[in-house]
């Protein structure tokens, strides 16, 4: 009888194999990290998006709080009443804003010196528009987004 021998074939395909799929995987690599660069890019563009709303938001909120602060018509207060002089507030809006260090691309899109504050109290209402830079969507041709905040706040009593 012949004895079994191993035949060496079958751990030379095994082998084979093997180094075949090893070098594979290297292309995954290169792909793998473009999509980690792509979506750190779409953060950090969001980031500052998010950001650039953060700081219009915060510029419309103090314009209005200045607004009504020192917006009051005098002339009401000594009757007890709140109103608010428009022609004031205006004047108050446009120096606050323009104090607030905001881009060039930010302005002032509405003032309502005659607002009614969610407490049915009279407000001064201040909407700001501008447009979020990004960093990286101008590779592919995006250059901003369009964003608005407005600020809302109640008429001060003077005291």
């Amino acid at each position: 009888m012949r004895a079994l021998s191993a035949d060496p074939r079958p751990q030379q395909r095994q082998a084979d194999t093997t180094t075949r799929q090893r070098g594979s995987v290297m292309f995954l690599y290169p792909v793998g990290f473009l999509i980690v660069i792509m979506l750190g890019a779409i953060a950090v563009d969001l980031s500052n998006v998010w950001l650039q709303q953060r700081q219009l938001a915060d510029a419309a909120d103090a314009a209005a709080n200045d607004a009504a602060t020192y917006g009051v018509a005098p002339a009401d207060l000594r009757a007890g009443e709140r109103s608010a002089d428009p022609a004031r507030v205006t004047d108050i809006v446009q120096t606050s804003v323009a104090g607030q260090g905001l881009p060039d691309n930010s302005r002032i899109s509405a003032i309502n010196p005659a607002a009614i504050s969610p407490s049915g109290n009279p407000a001064v209402s201040v909407t700001l528009t501008g447009n979020a830079t990004f960093i990286f969507g101008q590779i592919v041709g995006r250059d901003g987004i369009a964003i608005q905040a407005t600020g809302t706040a109640e008429l001060s009593d003077g005291s």
